[in-house]
């Protein structure tokens, strides 16, 4: 995921579901919205989470060890139908307790001992690599998050996101005395007298009624085209001001903005893609790309690569079960004719 910035040397690796830039020393904040303005800011609370994550990686929570046991008995249930139907009822709890007793003396017990075996092994181990490496994981663990703003109509619906911009900026001049939806923006938006960013940070927290927003470095520049160089806190991130570019003068080009909401939709945004994706938007050089981008070493792993992962788990599942079943189709032909 490489993209043109026009004020940087080399090209920057964005992460999915953060705007950090990282250069050594500058980084801006922890959440972003995608809108195609003219060196315009926009406003914004950090993107709220509609649905809390599930982490299977959490092996303290009952809820995992809960998934792990429900898994474990469908599969054992299925496999006692299969034994019921190829066998006599009263089989079904006769074969169990022969099977624990004799440990597969007789070649009934001994059958039962190896697809019990089997069934274990399918029922923990592939099901557990599949919940790590597969889209399953990224659809149970990775937290949901609200749409980013897209359009005039969807910035003038919300309420937390508030364009700041500047007189006879590009976006002023389309947006003042106007009516409708562009007007609402205009009757919203913060336009502030000069470029402190301290100014404009207090309206925001004004306007937007955010209880605790963080405080902005100076040290490292103001202005358009500086994202890079602002500083926010870790703690209580309120808002962020994010620096967007759009039209011709694109910094971040179009095809990469819907790249990243295709991922998004995907739900692919923390947990998993931070897995093989280092966090933050990372300014790399010539050498450090080559170097990633061999295959002794790599340190990306494409959503096509974790869906492939999930498929081929279902597909070696499917096929487990059809090799069960005629084993023990078999062994019960060759029953009949004993």
């Amino acid at each position: 995921m490489n993209i043109k910035v026009g004020f940087l040397p080399t090209a920057a690796d964005l992460a999915v579901g953060t705007c950090v830039l990282t250069q050594e020393r500058a980084q801006i904040a922890h959440s972003f919205e995608w809108f195609e303005l003219q060196g315009t800011f926009i406003s914004t609370a950090a993107l709220k989470t509609l649905q809390q994550p599930f982490l299977i990686a959490d092996i303290f929570k009952a809820e995992v060890w809960l998934l792990v046991l429900a898994v474990t008995a469908a599969a054992t249930i299925a496999f006692l139908f299969i034994q019921t139907i190829m066998d006599e009822p009263r089989d079904i709890v006769e074969i169990p307790l022969r099977a624990i007793l004799s440990q597969g003396y007789s070649p009934r017990t001994g059958y039962f001992a190896t697809r019990l075996l089997e069934l274990v092994t399918w029922a923990f181990t592939i099901p557990l690599v599949a919940l790590y490496a597969g889209n399953l994981t990224a659809s149970l663990s990775s937290p949901r998050f609200e749409a980013p703003v897209n359009s005039w109509s969807d910035l003038a619906a919300r309420p937390d996101k508030i364009p700041v911009f500047f007189p006879n900026d590009p976006i002023h001049q389309l947006l003042v005395n106007k009516s409708g939806v562009l007007g609402e923006i205009y009757r919203k938006a913060i336009i502030p007298d000069n470029l402190i960013w301290d100014a404009i940070s207090r309206r925001v927290i004004r306007r937007a009624m955010v209880e605790r927003a963080t405080s902005i470095n100076l040290a490292d520049g103001r202005g358009l085209g500086r994202s890079c160089n602002v500083r926010m806190s870790d703690d209580s991130v309120s808002f962020s001001i994010i620096v967007l570019f759009g039209g011709r003068n694109s910094q971040f080009e179009e095809p990469f903005n819907k790249r990243i909401r295709q991922l998004r939709s995907f739900g692919v945004v923390e947990k998993l893609y931070r897995t093989f994706v280092r966090d933050g938007c990372y300014l790399q050089s010539g050498r450090r790309k080559r170097r990633d981008s061999g295959t002794a070493n790599p340190s990306r792993l494409t959503l096509e690569q974790l869906q492939g992962a999930f498929w081929l788990y279902i597909l070696g599942n499917i096929l487990a079960c059809v090799v069960i079943f005629l084993e023990g189709v078999i062994h019960r032909r060759q029953t009949k004719r004993n």
